[in-house]
């Protein structure tokens, strides 16, 4: 994919500066650290800021973030990884922090199609603070999240890289807990049923993915919806609903709705039928 749009610059490239182009480009597929690949340079008897200039100076290489690079062509620049498969964004930002990861929330939807509209911010669920990446095309919002709830996400593959993304399961339980990184409630909802609905999830898989995220609140609202959807295992969840009053069936500060609401008083949620129609109605 390289080669032959770099064909007309190879030329201007010594041999050693080549070798060291075409192991980024095979190996490391497009991506360059300065700090990661600096052994690799010197191998071949190169300055690293020498290198780095030359690259730039022919265009054979975009700045990303703090010494990283992406390899890319002058004639097409959109050849970069990047711009065909921004999920692997991350990977990158945390590669030499050695940072655990895995992609969530409206990136896991986006990823298994249970949702129409890609965003330009990719959802990374971290459990440790990082300042968030942003640049004129693409951001990564890292979401910092406690131990007990890292879980549920295996290894994809985009163009060659590894990238970590949740479970179909764990990427709606995410949802639910924090819809504002996914979208309105409404398509955190519909998320859901065309999960069960496509065959994507499973209700064992799905009970124990929110039985182990230990939050009663989350209990009552993802019951309710998935006995409304009949979605096996809700009646699992029963014995795990807290004690307390009826909560909000969608996180977030109460407002009267249009359309009347009632306590469930199985589920102890306060099922809101404008939220329900909704969620349900969808344009």
């Amino acid at each position: 994919m390289y080669n032959k749009d770099m064909k007309n610059l190879l030329p201007t490239l010594k041999v050693n500066e080549q070798e060291v182009l075409d192991y980024l480009i095979k190996e490391k597929r497009g991506i360059f650290d300065l700090v990661l690949d600096k052994p690799l340079i010197e191998s071949k008897g190169l300055l690293s800021p020498v290198f780095v200039k030359k690259m730039k100076a022919l265009d054979l290489i975009q700045p990303l973030q703090w010494g990283r690079y992406v390899v890319a062509s002058k004639e097409k620049p959109t050849t970069s990884p990047l711009y065909y498969n921004s999920e692997v964004l991350p990977k990158i930002l945390l590669e030499r922090l050695k940072m655990d990861y895995y992609l969530s929330w409206h990136s896991a939807l986006w990823h298994y199609g249970l949702i129409d509209q890609q965003s330009s911010t990719i959802f990374t669920a971290i459990k440790e603070r990082k300042k968030d990446f942003r640049s004129n095309a693409l951001s990564v919002k890292f979401v910092t999240i406690s131990s007990t709830k890292f879980f549920g996400f295996k290894t994809v593959s985009f163009l060659g890289h590894k990238v970590n993304m949740a479970t179909p399961e764990k990427g709606l339980v995410d949802c639910f807990d924090h819809p504002e990184f996914a979208g309105p409630y409404g398509v955190v909802v519909n998320a859901l049923k065309e999960a069960w609905d496509k065959g994507l999830i499973t209700g064992e898989a799905l009970t124990k993915t929110i039985l182990q995220m230990d939050s009663p609140t989350l209990n009552r609202r993802l019951g309710f919806w998935m006995e409304r959807y009949e979605i096996p295992g809700s009646e699992k969840l029963l014995p795990y609903l807290g004690r307390g009053y009826a909560v909000l069936l969608s996180p977030g500060r109460y407002q009267k709705s249009e359309l009347p609401w009632k306590v469930n008083r199985k589920w102890r949620i306060l099922e809101d039928e404008q939220i329900i129609y909704t969620a349900e109605h969808l344009k």
